[in-house]
């Protein structure tokens, strides 16, 4: 019987199917881009332009939503790297969609768009290479999303880090780095130190960004924190502290902070200058057993304090030292949502 041709890209194992589809799709998507060229040679070449610009950010989109649909693969021990795993051939897809948003990005960067008179202007970009969300911001990029940041902090070398930057509230430009929610995949945030230290979960969803990640972001200039919450009721609220930032692990990721405004309360103003703790390493002072117990959750705690943003998500229970509450507003009552931001201050 003769054998029968199948192009490499389309011959997909089971093991390398997800790849194979991210490869397919990819090229797939080139070959329209291809389409569009030729189906729009007799247009100006301004209009050209601006067509294959709105085609990239479309693209752009897609391979956003694709990763959000892509399921997440959480590790619990750090030896799971084998190509051959479901989490290998996972995380390899969600790389390959990096490396296509990313190169969409580079594209768009080094484009041409048209004036007003119908002449071709560089588009030249404020920060070539952002390292937070307000650069982002400054950059022309409003939609509130997943976005590559460059930290200039000793402990990046020049490397790269995936946040998600809240374009949104209070005019934009706010890097996340904590985030609670009624989300599909819920997150136990009791967790040891080194998780807290290089951070877990869903960057579009539920997480925490990492005391490694936080301590160098606020520590290349000044920063505002702010913390949006809403309570079982559905009501919002907030608070604010400038000049935030944490010190590195030598030092227990110790917490500093000023002023306080807002509508929530001044709900952190105890655990000033207090270190990180979290259920394996106890860095405060307490009365008896530890407070990581007595809380649930990570944070920076002193005699365990009043709120607890890393508490349980329970958002229809009683009150509870263990629920995730912001004390002058809710007591110990639970809250639906937090969200930890924080922002350049200029």
């Amino acid at each position: 019987m003769p054998q029968k041709f199948y192009p490499n890209s389309v011959v997909c194992t089971l093991s390398r199917q997800n790849m194979c589809i991210t490869n397919i799709s990819l090229r797939l998507f080139f070959l329209v881009l291809l389409t569009i060229f030729k189906s729009q040679a007799d247009s100006s070449a301004c209009e050209r332009k601006e067509k294959l610009l709105a085609i990239l950010d479309l693209a752009k989109e897609s391979i956003s939503k694709a990763k959000h649909l892509q399921p997440a693969c959480f590790k619990e021990s750090k030896d799971i790297s084998s190509n051959s795993s479901e989490c290998g051939a996972k995380e390899k897809v969600s790389a390959y969609l990096d490396v296509a948003k990313n190169l969409i990005e580079e594209a768009k960067e080094s484009y041409s768009t048209c004036d007003e008179t119908g002449k071709f202007t560089k588009v030249e970009l404020l920060h070539n290479k952002p390292i937070d969300c307000s650069e982002i911001l400054e950059n022309g990029e409003n939609k509130s999303g997943e976005y590559i940041i460059w930290p200039r902090h000793r402990i990046f070398n020049g490397t790269q880090l995936k946040v998600y930057c809240d374009m949104d509230t209070d005019g934009g430009g706010w890097t996340m780095i904590q985030r609670r929610g009624n989300f599909s995949n819920k997150i136990d945030f009791y967790r040891d130190w080194n998780d807290y230290k290089y951070g877990f979960g869903n960057i579009s969803e539920e997480f925490w960004l990492g005391n490694n990640n936080i301590f160098a972001l606020t520590n290349q200039g000044d920063y505002t924190v702010r913390f949006d919450m809403k309570n079982a009721k559905n009501e919002y609220r907030y608070a604010s502290y400038s000049s935030f930032r944490i010190d590195d692990e030598s030092a227990g990721y110790m917490l500093h902070f000023d002023k306080y405004s807002g509508t929530a309360g001044d709900g952190i103003r105890d655990v000033a200058n207090m270190k990180f703790s979290t259920k394996d390493r106890s860095n405060l002072r307490s009365y008896g057993k530890p407070c990581t117990t007595t809380k649930g959750g990570g944070w920076w705690y002193n005699y365990c304090g009043y709120s607890n943003p890393n508490g349980i998500y329970a958002p229809e229970a009683a009150e509870s030292k263990k629920n995730m509450n912001w004390h002058p507003w809710t007591k110990y009552g639970p809250l639906l949502e937090m969200e930890i931001k924080i922002r350049a201050e200029k």
